[in-house]
């Protein structure tokens, strides 16, 4: 079915513009006049072709669902209705893959979908998180509020995922430059020791061992490094959802520790601001599980709903489900006795982000120097093993 690109004026004299689907232009013509609207132009929508195509069909950026975020939230500030305040971002962006999936949006908002619907369909980019907080704030009619905190909350994850970058940049360049150092010794300095140690019947088992392992480089050195490549676009492909991830990560125990704190974190602010936004605490419990990425925690907090209706308190429910730290636990039950439970379970969810940006701190510290020792250790049996031969040569000859 086509697309048309129109423009209009409404009842009110206020220009707009947008994306309609119609099976002609007689259809869409009328489905305009239908909303009110005075037609101005109308033209079939084509996307551009190559790179441009490629690069308006991707998903968004964090940075620039953090972009939509911030401006959304400026235009609900003003009392702007949502779709002129999508029809104002477009108009004031250059980026084509944001412009691209905000027209998206207009056209779903001309069907008659809620924003959270029209976010959930165009597959841009945003988490379940977000889409359950925009649906919170339109029940709850504090669109505003909750567009506040999802701002500040992509800003924290940008920042975090910055941070972790930034501090895996130099074990990474340094381990690039080690196995480069390495597969040079193994494929060009081994073979010359290999020459000159023919005929000779003691052989140190190190060297022995570096020497297969230099035939090894010599025979399948570029199957290995065409393989690597087809593992890492394979995981691209086909590992690139969130899930998988997760689901591989909480299997290794050094990362379990990591993915409950932040777990715990998420689900602690979601909550916090679905039920500040006016949303039932059991609702705002059973929506938040969604986010759960380990799946021994997400069984048990599904069942939040069901079992905070038959009386059972926040507190003990959430012990239960053995997510959280003891600290988190006593702040939530001091908010549900002082009747101060949405500000003690931001403050909960802010003690747990700050034990997970503590533990990838301890981490990221402990893994440059293990790396670098580990990489020193491979140079220093490499060196050894050719210097062994060499220094059994001079021993003979002498």
């Amino acid at each position: 079915m086509p697309h048309y690109h129109y423009r209009a004026i409404d009842n009110k004299g206020k220009l707009s513009s947008g994306i309609i689907t119609a099976e002609e232009t007689t259809v869409a013509k009328q489905q305009l006049r239908d909303q009110g609207l005075t037609l101005l132009q109308l033209k079939v929508h084509s996307s551009s072709s190559g790179f441009k195509r490629l690069s308006v069909k991707r998903r968004l950026k964090p940075k620039e669902v953090l972009l939509f975020t911030r401006q959304l939230h400026s235009f609900y500030e003003a009392n702007i209705a949502v779709k002129q305040a999508i029809e104002a971002i477009i108009s004031h962006n250059k980026l084509d893959s944001l412009r691209s999936h905000c027209q998206q949006l207009i056209q779903y908002l001309n069907e008659g979908q809620s924003l959270s619907k029209a976010l959930q369909n165009c597959q841009a980019g945003f988490d379940e998180l977000y889409i359950a907080q925009i649906q919170a704030g339109e029940k709850s009619g504090k669109m505003a509020q909750v567009l506040e905190a999802l701002a500040r909350h992509q800003e924290e994850q940008i920042t975090q995922n910055h941070k972790i970058r930034m501090a895996s940049l130099y074990p990474s360049i340094l381990c690039f430059v080690a196995f480069a150092i390495v597969g040079l010794l193994l494929s060009t300095v081994m073979p010359k020791l290999i020459h000159q140690l023919e005929g000779k019947s003691e052989i140190p088992l190190l060297s022995q061992i570096m020497i297969k392992l230099s035939e090894f480089s010599q025979d399948y050195g570029l199957l290995v490094i065409v393989a690597l490549v087809i593992l890492i676009i394979a995981k691209k492909l086909f590992f690139s959802h969130q899930r998988w991830r997760s689901k591989i990560a909480s299997q290794l125990p050094i990362f379990r520790e990591l993915i409950r704190r932040n777990d715990a974190s998420r689900y602690l602010s979601t909550i916090a601001v679905l039920y500040r936004a006016g949303i039932p605490l059991a609702e705002a419990v059973s929506s938040s599980a969604s986010l759960i990425k380990h799946p021994a925690y997400k069984q048990h907090l599904l069942t939040g709903q069901q079992q905070l209706k038959t009386g059972q308190r926040l507190t003990e429910f959430l012990q239960d489900s053995d997510l959280l730290s003891p600290n988190s636990l006593l702040l939530i039950s001091n908010g549900e006795q002082s009747g101060r439970l949405g500000q003690m379970l931001e403050k909960a969810a802010k003690e747990e982000k700050q034990e997970l940006n503590n533990s990838i701190d301890i981490a990221l510290a402990i893994l440059e120097p293990a790396l670098i020792s580990l990489v020193g250790i491979i140079v220093f049996l490499i060196v050894l093993a050719i210097l062994l031969p060499l220094m059994q040569m001079n021993a003979l000859v002498s």
